[in-house]
């Protein structure tokens, strides 16, 4: 098939769809098929084969998480439209339709088998965010100009669920799980502590202030440190509450890694903390812990509680903004290597089935459907 992969987001900001977008486009070339991706301008140089840009991205704060928009102008919708009727792609897959500009001139191109891939578990909900309010009525609109609908995860599809009346499929995001299950482990010293890994943005959404208070009551009881993996606007305020709590000795902030070497701190971490608040769909960092071995504690938000459906331990999930709760399952994992290895090996089990060449394949099994269907 000749698929076009259409991304709203600037491909040099690493993110969840990007990730998505790079994978499938890959993955899918790789299996002889004949894909580009189709995206905005981005604010930095990327090497992306079979790629083809329109427009200039803006960045912007949503979802807690830096993402860009390409605020459209009637030229480039002609080019857009253009483009389209020249290389008549069999489909294409648009990654979040709501989100503007480029996603809209797409959708408005007549003739096109479309696919919309729905990530946000809040952009389209009215109860969580103010724009909801607006987006949810063009639900009908979006579901009109879809032949074929996938959802991220059920959440997504119950948020975007106007558009799902008439069918469509759940497909999460992947893991590349050999790569993280065949990678060195980092050294990250301080023999015999128990170490404890948080990796994310450092925002409210991914709820860096909430690890580090649990992590205040941890080592009351357990001789352990806590490795902070990333950046972000809450670093000052992460590092005064460090100093407030007097746990500077046992915090390291490590900043952003490059993501080849990210596999080895999850690899060296005995628990993996992923205290996020809410906005996830199944959380990527989430399923590259577990496909290294690194026995996860979460907030139980909707996203995260799909993706460890069937776990073993009942501390696993914790209650959202119950920093106390999430200390106490901390602690209970790290005084337990027996529990830490059979959460381990159930995970690994688990996360198979988010391998990409799963997930790959039941993409490319959609779209064949999709394209031998009529409308």
């Amino acid at each position: 098939m000749k698929i076009g992969i259409v991304c709203p987001y600037d491909l040099s900001i690493p993110g969840g769809v990007q990730n998505i977008v790079f994978e499938t486009h890959k993955r899918l070339a790789n299996r002889g098929h004949a894909t580009t991706i189709i995206s905005v301008g981005p604010e930095k140089k990327v090497n992306v084969p079979r790629s083809v840009f329109f427009g200039k991205a803006m960045p912007i704060e949503f979802n807690g998480a830096m993402a860009s928009m390409n605020f459209g102008s009637w030229a480039t919708d002609k080019q857009v439209s253009s483009y389209l009727k020249q290389e008549k792609f069999d489909v294409v897959c648009i990654h979040e339709p709501i989100i503007p500009f480029l996603n809209w001139e797409v959708m408005n191109v007549p003739g096109l088998v479309r696919v919309g891939w729905f990530h946000s578990t809040s952009f389209g909900d009215p109860l969580q965010f103010p724009m909801g309010i607006v987006t949810e009525p063009m639900q009908n609109l979006l579901a009109l100009g879809l032949r074929g609908k996938i959802a991220a995860s059920p959440t997504a599809k119950h948020v975007w669920r106007r558009v799902f009346t008439k069918g469509g499929i759940v497909i999460s995001a992947g893991v590349d799980v050999a790569r993280f299950t065949e990678t060195s482990t980092a050294d990250l010293g301080g023999l015999g502590r128990i170490k404890i890994l948080f990796v994310g943005r450092l925002d409210m959404r991914k709820g860096v202030l909430e690890i580090l208070r649990a992590f205040g009551e941890v080592v009351k009881s357990v001789d352990s440190e806590l490795w902070i993996v990333g950046d972000g606007p809450q670093f000052e305020q992460a590092w005064e509450l460090v100093r407030n709590t007097k746990i500077g000795g046992r915090v390291r902030f490590v900043g952003r890694v490059a993501e080849s070497e990210l596999a080895g701190y999850f690899k060296a971490a005995d628990i993996y903390a992923a205290p996020s608040l809410g906005g996830e769909s199944v959380g990527l960092v989430l399923l590259e812990a577990m496909a290294a071995g690194a026995p996860v504690v979460t907030y139980a938000n909707v996203g995260y509680k799909y993706t460890l459906t069937g776990t073993p331990w009942s501390g696993q999930l914790v209650p959202v903004k119950s920093y106390k709760k999430l200390a106490g399952s901390i602690i209970e994992l790290a005084k337990s290597a027996e529990l830490r290895q059979k959460v381990a090996d159930w995970q690994k089990e688990k996360v198979k089935d988010f391998d990409w060449e799963v997930v790959t394949d039941k993409f490319e099994n959609y779209l064949n459907e999709v394209v031998s269907s009529k409308k």
